[in-house]
């Protein structure tokens, strides 16, 4: 009996003791730290972002940043001096000219004759290299064999592309009047869609427009600092020269070519020039009236479409030094006979025009030729020979 009465006692107790410490229980042990001031710096950066602005967009990686673009010209002359590097031509054959984002490669090729006579400036066809095999680099490299010192320099390109005739437009057609059905649609439609409107303008709840404002701005000054994808897709402007730019390019060239020739040595200078570079020359020269330049070599000149100005007849008669004149046998890009008769009927005794024999365009197997060309006439109009 006694027994049963104290399981019943302790029974109770601990019946007692369970509802004492159940609202204990039942409340969260954090509770005290619900109204305690928040760190914005813990929050997460989701938070922080205005409306409408997504930060994960601010925290991308940076663009990968763009290398400057480089002139085609200056990319190609880099990538021939290390391939002449590795053929074994040595630091002092390969000139850097210009400055800056206008440099240009130019070979220089002493005379190893041990009986110098004269230096050649040599001026490469348009959109080839001073190392052009063929024409170019048989003179670069055979005429140091004869008494000659060669420079070659680098002439910036010219893009002779025929621009494209424009399209076209064709004109708007202007819709017809409406039928009556499709007029009642419109109407029926334009009411569902007020209707529709003013529904859901009464179910939203009126906003703080200094918020929205604030709101609107602070989402603007992010957007302005991000790049877009527009700015992303407009292409780099272009870097490389306008086309009217080129021809006093090439003069300031061929200045500075005659300089670097003269540190060498002071003995005549002659400028060999082919293609579009040799129209250049005739025209540069005429105009400049340099009594460093004893003499001017031209190889097929051509006058590229779209240039009125350069008249390869008229320039020719204006210089007063020696012209010596290489043409093709068939394939001439430009009146190699007009040239001829006008300066036979002005008596010039300064010109003369070669046709090379079996040639075409390039001299492709007559380049050697060429060289033989260029050192008969230099023994006739010059008096030191080779």
């Amino acid at each position: 009996m006694i027994c049963r009465c104290l399981n019943t006692f302790f029974y109770a107790l601990i019946l007692l003791v369970a509802q004492s410490i159940s609202p204990v229980l039942n409340t969260p042990f954090f509770a005290a730290e619900a109204d305690a001031p928040v760190d914005p710096s813990s929050l997460p950066d989701s938070t922080l972002a205005p409306k409408g602005v997504n930060n994960d967009v601010e925290k991308a990686p940076p663009r990968e940043l763009r290398k400057p673009p480089v002139r085609a010209e200056l990319t190609a002359n880099k990538a021939l001096a290390q391939e002449l590097k590795l053929h074994g031509l040595s630091d002092n054959e390969i000139l850097w000219l210009g400055e800056g984002k206008n440099l240009y490669l130019g070979l220089m090729t002493a005379d190893f004759s041990g009986l110098p006579v004269g230096n050649m400036l040599i001026l490469h066809d348009n959109q080839q290299h001073p190392d052009w095999p063929g024409t170019i680099h048989a003179l670069r490299t055979e005429l140091p064999q004869n008494g000659w010192s060669t420079l070659s320099i680098s002439v910036p390109y010219f893009d002779v592309r025929v621009p494209l005739p424009k399209r076209e437009e064709k004109p708007n057609i202007t819709p017809g009047p409406a039928t009556a059905l499709e007029e009642s649609n419109n109407e029926n439609s334009a009411d569902n869609s007020e209707s529709k409107d003013a529904e859901t303008a009464d179910d939203e709840a009126p906003k703080n427009p200094m918020e929205s404002a604030s709101d609107a701005v602070e989402a603007r000054e992010i957007a302005d600092q991000l790049p877009t994808k527009q700015d992303e897709d407009k292409p780099a402007p272009s870097v490389e020269y306008p086309k009217e730019e080129i021809p006093n390019i090439v003069e300031q060239r061929i200045r500075e070519g005659i300089s670097a020739l003269q540190e060498q040595n002071s003995l005549p200078i002659i400028v060999i020039a082919t293609g579009l570079s040799a129209t250049w020359a005739i025209n540069i020269i005429a105009k400049m009236q340099s009594s460093d330049i004893k003499g001017l070599v031209v190889i097929d000149p051509v006058i590229p479409f779209g240039i009125d100005d350069l008249d390869t007849v008229k320039d020719i008669a204006n210089l007063n030094i020696p012209v010596l004149d290489i043409t093709p046998t068939t394939g001439q890009r430009s009146p190699a006979n007009q040239r001829s008769q006008s300066m036979k009927k002005a008596r010039n005794q300064l010109y003369q025009q070669r046709v090379i024999a079996g040639s075409a365009l390039n001299f492709s197997q007559q380049s050697h030729q060429v060289v033989m060309t260029v050192r008969g006439w230099w023994k006739r109009y010059f008096s030191r020979s080779f």
